[in-house]
């Protein structure tokens, strides 16, 4: 059986505490149909939040294999990596 393609999803995030994990599930659930064709994956970027969304998205990382949660130590940089 040949392996399905992969397919990353990219969500940036700053001082989203209150919305990683519903965030997580709605477009979970909005590519579920698609489950049988492609693998997923999330890919979160944290921009140096100063809340604890870098707690939560590990919490979420630990909890689901398809999340990587990869957390930016300069305040600004996930903006200028994204202008270039």
């Amino acid at each position: 059986m040949m392996a399905k393609p992969l397919l990353s999803i990219v969500s940036p995030c700053y001082n989203e505490q209150e919305n990683v994990e519903e965030l997580y599930r709605r477009v979970r659930a909005a590519v579920a149909p698609l489950d049988e064709r492609y693998d997923f994956e999330y890919i979160f970027i944290d921009n140096h939040s100063n809340d604890d969304t870098p707690q939560r998205l590990r919490n979420l990382e630990e909890i689901a294999a398809d999340i990587f949660a990869l957390e930016v130590e300069t305040d600004g940089l996930l903006h200028d990596i994204l202008q270039t």
